[in-house]
């Protein structure tokens, strides 16, 4: 297994590319393992960097979603707390 510089999500195995991205601890229960890794069917490192990166989008929406279902709030950190009479 080859590490390449052009993403952070894809290694390269006898000249075919790989996504790899590990699944967030939260989320670890709805799936079978900790990370995440397919064929990008190319061994074109450009062709790679592209399907990863929309690879990396298409499951970063999904978690987010996900997240939103479960009722886990991604953004509630940003919230101040809030008190009667201020507004």
């Amino acid at each position: 297994m080859r590490l390449t510089n052009q993403s952070h999500f894809i290694f390269q195995k006898p000249g075919v590319f790989y996504f790899s991205h590990r699944i967030p601890t939260n989320l670890l229960g709805h799936y079978n393992r900790p990370r995440s890794i397919m064929s990008l069917r190319t061994k074109l490192p450009r062709a790679a960097s592209e399907r990863a990166a929309t690879l990396a989008a298409t499951l970063d929406e999904d978690w987010l979603t996900l997240r939103w279902r479960l009722g886990d709030d991604t953004f509630k950190r940003f919230l101040g707390s809030t008190t009667a009479g201020s507004i």
